[in-house]
């Protein structure tokens, strides 16, 4: 046998043998195959269901072992005996009977590590695994939902986001970020509906794109939206938006937006909720009148100018989805029904989806009664900024002084008045509830009046 055939064969030897070690298996030999629970997310608790997945790599079945995990460092603090039988091959996904995982502070790192212990294990290697486990804070949740008492409800903000969330925004395919903003609330109502928008402003060169989204479980980082408890999804470049999502009574949603870059943007937010039998708005199009909606009461009220011919005036309204509507039977169209408004009209809406129902509302329409001070200088007398915050101001190119400013709500009940102002001088409006509001205006003993919104 000449020497290169010699080495050839020590070589197959050396290898059949290094294979055959790399094969050798263990009689008994449990292995961490992984941590299961808790995982990184958002809104853990004190009281975490903790799980751990072992494996039996070894050559025969096992039993009687024990699993244990602590947290931070500590010592073990729970342990629990494992009296079923593991076959070899077979792996096992453990659940503690009792939850002790020591987690629920917003932000925190923990370090669970979880511990195996079987009589004769001849690998001890495998039989104990750290974990990191993060309490993420998901933007601004709130934990405790607030309730809707009006209708709409509606909020408006600035918030401003950092994250490196690329993808195809918030829906099913994408995993929500720590750095997404999250509301909540709780519905008070039966068939409610939210329309929402989410609008960017620009971040360079970037479209920031937002997502929003409306669920009904509470989401956490890197959890994935559900289609069976999504009510309402939408994505844009600039501005997200969705209508009608429908809301089951007496539940707690919650509102999602997403951003898609890692850009620092700012993102402006308006949300309104409606009852199934609500107008979402109520005009004269072609007169510029925008009906003053009490939702409370279920009444419209428009103001229109002196001489209109009221009994032929052609409303165009809006309601969520599934809805039609009826004035004495007849059936009314938005934008083509003719209505004589000269007294109060019923309007019957009427919920084509199971259980069937109506609500009636009732729409007043009043002729404009002030003097010549609106005629010839209405666009000379401002309410600004309109919607507003906090403050508005009456401002006039040809008046110093105002008489008297009072302010209406959309019912027609005095919310504020103030009098002997200077033109430009600041009026607070902090207090009042969002929503539709008249202002009377008196000067030289005439009125104005006009309408403003309150965020």
């Amino acid at each position: 046998m000449n020497k290169t055939l010699l080495l050839t064969c020590f070589a197959a030897l050396l290898l059949l043998l290094s294979h055959t070690k790399l094969d050798a298996q263990f009689a008994k030999d449990l292995q961490i195959l992984s941590w299961s629970a808790p995982r990184s997310k958002g809104a853990l608790t004190d009281s975490e269901i903790v799980k751990i997945a072992v494996k039996n790599i070894g050559a025969e079945a096992v039993s009687g072992f024990t699993i244990g995990f602590s947290q931070d460092g500590g010592e073990t603090f729970k342990e629990e005996v494992v009296s079923q039988t593991l076959n070899a091959g077979s792996i096992m996904l453990y659940t503690f009977s009792e939850n002790f995982a020591v987690l629920g502070t917003d932000g925190a790192t923990y370090y669970i590590t979880g511990r195996i212990t079987l009589e004769g294990d001849e690998d001890l290697s495998n039989n104990e695994h750290t974990e990191e486990v993060i309490n993420y804070l998901i933007g601004d949740v709130e934990d405790e939902p607030f309730e809707i008492t009006t209708f709409p409800y509606a909020a408006s903000g600035e918030y401003v986001m950092y994250t490196n969330n690329y993808g195809p925004g918030y829906n099913i395919s994408n995993y929500m970020q720590a750095e997404d903003i999250v509301f909540a609330f709780t519905t008070t109502e039966t068939q409610m509906y939210v329309d929402a928008a989410v609008t960017a402003d620009y971040a360079g060169s970037f479209a920031p794109r937002p997502g929003i989204a409306l669920t009904r479980e509470k989401p956490s980082a890197f959890d994935k939206t559900d289609p069976d408890t999504e009510a309402g999804v939408g994505t844009g470049d600039w501005v997200a938006s969705f209508d009608n999502a429908y809301c089951y009574y007496a539940q707690t949603y919650y509102l999602v937006i997403d951003k898609w870059t890692d850009y620092s943007c700012t993102y402006d937010l308006v949300v309104n909720l409606y009852r199934q039998h609500d107008f979402k708005y109520f005009n004269f199009e072609s007169l510029s009148v925008n009906g003053a909606i009490d939702y409370e009461n279920r009444m419209v009220t428009l103001t229109v100018p002196q001489g209109t011919d009221v009994t032929s005036l052609v409303p165009t309204f809006e309601l969520p989805a599934y809805t039609e509507v009826f004035i004495d039977g007849a059936a009314q169209t938005s934008g083509s029904s003719v209505v004589d408004f000269t007294s109060d009209v019923t309007y019957t809406i009427n919920q084509t989806i199971t259980p069937n129902a109506t609500q009636t509302w009732t729409v007043s329409v009043i002729e404009d009664q002030t003097t010549d001070i609106q005629t010839n200088s209405i666009d000379k007398i401002t309410v600004s900024p309109n919607p507003a915050n906090d403050v508005i101001t009456v401002l006039s190119n040809d008046l110093n002084e105002i008489n008297k400013v009072s302010i209406y709500s959309a019912s027609g009940s005095l919310v504020l008045s103030q009098e002997n102002l200077n033109t430009g001088q600041a009026i607070a409006i902090d207090q009042l509830v969002p929503g539709i509001y008249i202002v009377q205006i008196e000067a030289n003993g005439n009125q104005v009046t006009t309408r403003f919104i309150k965020k």
